[in-house]
């Protein structure tokens, strides 16, 4: 498995309507020697919360998943949450973490 791997399951598993219902908070890799994680947080759009609104009041308001990359096994994980940002702060990810320049709706437009 690679990133693309990991990003091409996770737009399977949430299906297109996710890139038409949320928008990108941030997105942005950290970690350590072991292991890197890319975690894309993003948040209900306009379309998304009038269609929460109005048909399926289930939507989080936010959304992200995580991927995790342990280097010494080439091991993968995903995890998908509702925490905002990915649960870290604004300040934590401008301090420690990296931007990570990913265009998802590749992923979901091949879905």
């Amino acid at each position: 498995m690679d990133l693309d791997k990991s990003l091409s399951i996770i737009a399977k598993y949430l299906g297109k309507n996710f890139v038409k219902f949320y928008k990108l908070d941030k997105a942005y890799i950290h970690g350590n020697e072991n292991v890197t994680i890319y975690t894309y947080a993003c948040r209900l759009n306009e379309a998304g919360v009038d269609y929460r609104n109005n048909e399926m009041n289930q939507l989080p308001n936010y959304y992200n998943f995580k991927i995790f990359h342990y280097s010494e096994n080439n091991q993968w994980k995903i995890e998908t949450d509702y925490a905002a940002y990915g649960d870290k702060s604004i300040d934590w990810i401008e301090k420690y973490a990296d931007n990570w320049d990913i265009n998802i709706d590749n992923y979901f437009d091949a879905e």
